[in-house]
């Protein structure tokens, strides 16, 4: 888990973008999570999600079809470090 804050223009997706090329990780935008199969999402190797800030920019019912989307791919990440550090799997 990675979270780069900083003030507006101060190089976040710069560091980002940076850091998925190193990574060979997916940068989505929040903006378009949602155009985006779950199934699709946790078959990254690394998944990096830009401009979290705008999330207020979408209605109540897309912010919580977001909010949804992000807590099962940290879990599924979770879980699968889980295993892979624990049963080898």
């Amino acid at each position: 888990k990675l979270i780069i804050v900083g003030p507006k223009s101060s190089g976040k997706t710069h560091l980002l973008k940076i850091w998925a090329k190193k990574m060979d990780s997916m940068v989505i935008d929040i903006r378009d999570l949602l155009n985006y199969d779950f199934s699709f999402l946790i078959r990254q190797n690394f998944l990096a999600i830009d401009n979290l800030d705008h999330i207020l920019e979408f209605s109540h019912m897309q912010r919580k079809s977001i909010e949804e989307i992000l807590f099962h791919i940290f879990n599924f990440y979770q879980i699968l470090f889980y295993l892979i550090k624990y049963y080898k799997v």
